[in-house]
C-alpha cells in the first residue's frame, strides 16, 4: 500500500505537469466545474458501496478476518488507480488546469496552479480514506478518528508532493523579483541541467529532516531493545543522525525503514508496531537488514534509477514524436492528439518502469539486506522469525506477492537455502551486480546514441524536407510557407524563418497573425542581424488593420517602445490590456513598462 501510494502520486504529478493550457478551456468553467463535482460524487458512491460490502462480508463471516486484511488492502490501491483514472479525464478532458489559471489574481502563480490541481487529485483520496475508516476502522484500528486517519496519510505522502511545491516556490519568488532570470534559465540546456541537479543535491541532503517531520517521527524511547539495536549498529560501523520511532499513518503501520544517502542526513526508523510485536533477536535481525540496504548503497542506486528514467524517459519520448510527427503535419487535430499520446506514453513507460525495472531491482535488493545476516554473524533465524510475525500480525500466509518485494515464504525459503549452501548468498551478490552493470551500460549505450543523434536534429530534417517537396508541388502557396516559417523559428533557425515568413506575405499580404509574428521576430529575435524595430512597426500596424487581437497590440505597443514613440506605445498598450482576456499578468506588466517610460519621457517628446 505505502509504495502504491508513492506511485499514484508520482504519475498524478506527471499527468498534471504535462498536460497543456488551451487558450480558452476545452468547455466553459460551469460545465468543467459540473463535470469535476460529477465525477467525485460518482467516486463517492463506489467508495462508500464497496468499502460497505466489505464490511459486510465480514460481519457475516463470510471471509476471514485475514482474508478482509488482504482485501483491504488490495482495494484501497485498486480504488487509488480508478482515482488517477479520473484525475486524468479531469486534466485532459476538463482542462482543470484552465479553468485554475484564470483565477483572478493567483492564477499566474505556479504555487497556486499545482497546489490546486494536485489537491484535487487529493480529495479523491480522501474520498477512499473516509469510507475506509467510516467501515473498516473498528476492525482494523485505522486512527483515532477519521479526521486524524486522513491528515495522516496526506502527510504521509506529502513527501512526493513536496519537492514539486517546493520548486514552485521558488519559481514564483524568481519571477516576481527577477522576471528576466527564468527566461534566461529556460533558453539554456547548460542552466536547466545545473539547477535540476543541484536542487535533487539538497534535497538529497536535506529532505530526511522534513520527510521525518511530516512522518511525525521522534527519537525512539530508551530501552533494553533499543540498546540492542545501538549495540548492533556500533559493531557495523554505520552512522545514523538518529534512530526514531516511526509514527505515520496513525502508527498503523509494522516495519522499520532507512531513509538519507549519508551521515549526518541519515536515519533509522522503526514503527511503535514493529517494537512492540518483536523481541529483540528479532529486532537485531532487521537492524542487520537495514544496515545492509546501507552497506551495499541501495540508496544511491535509487537515485540512479531515477535520475536514469529522467534522461532515458525523455529521449525516447522525443525520438517517438519525431518519428511519427512529420506524417501528419496536414492534420492540426491530429497532431494535438500526438502531444497527448506522448506525454501518456512518458506517464505509462514511467508506471512501467518502476513496475518492472524498478520493481526488479527492488526485490533483489531486499533479498540482498536479507542475505546480509551471513556477512555480520547475525543468526538468519532472527530475520526468519521476524517474518513468520509480521505475516501473522498483517494476516500474510506467506503467499501475497508484490511488484517491489518477495513473498515471505520466498524470503524465509531463500534464508534457507543460503544457510544451507554458504555461496547462494555470494551467487545472489554477483546475481545484483551483473544486473546493475547492465542497466549501467544500457544507459551508457543509449546516451552515447542520444548524444551523436539528436531527436531534434531528425525531426527538423524530415519536416523541413516535406514542407520544401510540398512547396515545390505549390510554389504559390502562403499557407506552405508561413507553416515552414513557423517551423524554422520554433527551432531558432531565424534566418531561414525570416526568408519563408517574407516569401509568405509576399504572396498573401492579408495574413494578420503572419505579419504578426515576422514583426515580433524582428523586435525580439535573439539573432542581432534579423533585427529591424522599424520594419516590425510597419508591419504590426498592418495587422492591427487587419486584426485588433490583443497579442497583435501588444505587438505594435513594444514596436512603438522600440521606436522610441513612448506615447503611443501607452496608448496601445492600454489598449491591449483592457482587450485581453487570458494571461492579463502578461499585459499589465507590459502596460506598466509603457507607462513608466511615457511618464518619464513625456517633458521630451512633442506631443
Amino acid at each position: 500500500m505505502m509504495f502504491t501510494n508513492f506511485l499514484l502520486f508520482i504519475a498524478a504529478i506527471g499527468i498534471y505537469s504535462m498536460s497543456s493550457v488551451s487558450e480558452s478551456g476545452v468547455f466553459p468553467f460551469p460545465y468543467n466545474l459540473m463535470g469535476v463535482a460529477i465525477l467525485l460524487l460518482g467516486f463517492w458512491h463506489f467508495n462508500r458501496v464497496r468499502f460497505y460490502k466489505l464490511r459486510m462480508d465480514l460481519a457475516l463471516e463470510r471471509i476471514s478476518i485475514q482474508q478482509a486484511k488482504k482485501k483491504f488492502a488490495s482495494m484501497v490501491d485498486r480504488h487509488g488507480f480508478i482515482a488517477l483514472g479520473l484525475f486524468s479525464i479531469e486534466v485532459f478532458m476538463l482542462d482543470i488546469k484552465s479553468s485554475i489559471i484564470r483565477f483572478p489574481g493567483l492564477g499566474s502563480l505556479e504555487t497556486f496552479i499545482n497546489i490546486v490541481g494536485l489537491g484535487l487529485f487529493v480529495i479523491h483520496l480522501t474520498i477512499i480514506w473516509r469510507w475506509a475508516y467510516t467501515y473498516l476502522n473498528d476492525t482494523f484500528s485505522l486512527g483515532k478518528s477519521s479526521r486524524q486517519y486522513r491528515n495522516s496519510n496526506i502527510k504521509f505522502n506529502m513527501i512526493i508532493l513536496l519537492p514539486m511545491i517546493l520548486f514552485s516556490i521558488l519559481q514564483d519568488f524568481f519571477e516576481i523579483v527577477t522576471p528576466g532570470l527564468l527566461d534566461s534559465i529556460n533558453e539554456s540546456k547548460i542552466a536547466q541541467v545545473g539547477i535540476f541537479i543541484s536542487l535533487t543535491l539538497v534535497f538529497l541532503l536535506l529532505g530526511p529532516m522534513l520527510v521525518t517531520r511530516f512522518w511525525d517521527c521522534k527519537p525512539l524511547e530508551h530501552s533494553e531493545k533499543k540498546e540492542r539495536i545501538d549495540a548492533f549498529i556500533k559493531t557495523q560501523r554505520v552512522k545514523f543522525k538518529k534512530v526514531l520511532s516511526w509514527n505515520a499513518l496513525g502508527g498503523s503501520l509494522a516495519t522499520a525503514g532507512v531513509i538519507g544517502i549519508m551521515y549526518p542526513f541519515r536515519y533509522l526508523m522503526f514503527t511503535p508496531e514493529l517494537m512492540r510485536i518483536l523481541d529483540e533477536n528479532e529486532l537485531e535481525g532487521v537492524t542487520c537488514h537495514e544496515v545492509g540496504h546501507v552497506k551495499k548503497n541501495h540508496i544511491l542506486y535509487y537515485v540512479l534509477f531515477i535520475f536514469a528514467f529522467t534522461f532515458l524517459g525523455i529521449h525516447i519520448v522525443e525520438w517517438i514524436r519525431a518519428l511519427i510527427f512529420p506524417f501528419f503535419l496536414d492534420k492540426i487535430s491530429v497532431l494535438s492528439f500526438i502531444n497527448y499520446f506522448m506525454q501518456a506514453v512518458f506517464i505509462g513507460g514511467f508506471i512501467l518502469y518502476i513496475r518492472f525495472v524498478l520493481g526488479y531491482f527492488m526485490r533483489n535488493f531486499e533479498r540482498q539486506a536479507d542475505v546480509y545476516c551471513f556477512e555480520c554473524g547475525v543468526d538468519p533465524n532472527f530475520l526468519v522469525s521476524s517474518f513468520e510475525k509480521l505475516g501473522g500480525y498483517l494476516g500474510d500466509d506467506g503467499t501475497k506477492s508484490n511488484w517491489h518485494h518477495y513473498n515471505i515464504t520466498e524470503r524465509i525459503e531463500f534464508l534457507k537455502k543460503c544457510q544451507d549452501s554458504p555461496g547462494e548468498s555470494r551467487k545472489h551478490t554477483r546475481k545484483v551486480n551483473r544486473s546493475l552493470a547492465l542497466f549501467i551500460l544500457i544507459l551508457v549505450l543509449i546516451g552515447s546514441w542520444v548524444a551523436y543523434n539528436p531527436a531534434d536534429a531528425y525531426l527538423v530534417n524530415a519536416v523541413e524536407m516535406d514542407y520544401l517537396a510540398k512547396i515545390k508541388a505549390k510554389p504559390r502557396s502562403a499557407v506552405l510557407y508561413a507553416q515552414l516559417g513557423t517551423f524554422y523559428s520554433q527551432y531558432n533557425r531565424w534566418k531561414e524563418s525570416k526568408v519563408a515568413l517574407e516569401k509568405s506575405i509576399e504572396l498573401d499580404y492579408e495574413q494578420p497573425d503572419i505579419l504578426n509574428e515576422l514583426a515580433w521576430m524582428y523586435l525580439t529575435c535573439p539573432d542581432p542581424e534579423i533585427l529591424d524595430p522599424q520594419r516590425a512597426l510597419e508591419l504590426s500596424l498592418d495587422a492591427v488593420n487587419l486584426d485588433e487581437e490583443p497579442h497583435i497590440y501588444d505587438t505594435l505597443a513594444e514596436a512603438y517602445f522600440q521606436n522610441g514613440l513612448y506615447k503611443e506605445a501607452f496608448v496601445t498598450s492600454s489598449k491591449a490590456l483592457k482587450l485581453a482576456n487570458d494571461n492579463k499578468s502578461y499585459f499589465r506588466k507590459q502596460f506598466e513598462k509603457m507607462r513608466e517610460y511615457f511618464y518619464r519621457f513625456r517633458n521630451t517628446m512633442k506631443i
